[in-house]
């Protein structure tokens, strides 16, 4: 029997799932700026999102002052 995480509510829309996997995985780090591990991202950066997906790197970029 397959018993649900404590920390992932048991119906999850299908278009978070992806970005549920990438935070559990290291990527949006919220406290230290960075988009994963090394990657920091300042008002100082240029984003270019060339459409893939729903956009949530360049709404992670743009709350942390990038273009």
């Amino acid at each position: 029997m397959d018993v649900p995480s404590p920390d992932i509510p048991e119906k999850v829309k299908s278009r978070f799932a992806g970005l549920i996997d990438a935070v559990k995985s290291g990527w949006f780090l919220e406290s230290e700026d960075q988009y994963f591990k090394g990657f920091h991202v300042s008002e100082s950066n240029v984003v270019v999102d060339i459409g893939c997906g729903d956009g949530n790197a360049s709404l992670f970029c743009a709350t942390r002052g990038a273009y």
